[in-house]
């Protein structure tokens, strides 16, 4: 799901909120905050990532689909 992707590393706005996404906009307007989101995704990749973890993830969506 998409909050557990931006995990700290952004925000997740409602949708249909224009006051949500303003905020958020205006929070991306600040260089060390988009820096400090980078290097969080960056890790985030780096450390838990793997093609590995992927296709496991992949195929239990799949199971959960196919129940």
């Amino acid at each position: 799901a998409i909050p557990e992707l931006v995990a700290g590393a952004g925000h997740v706005v409602p949708m249909r909120d224009p006051t949500a996404i303003a905020s958020a906009l205006e929070e991306l307007s600040d260089p060390a905050t988009r820096r400090h989101w980078s290097e969080l995704a960056r890790e985030r990749i780096r450390d838990g990532w793997t093609l590995d973890a992927s296709a496991r993830e992949i195929v239990a969506f799949h199971d959960r689909l196919s129940d």
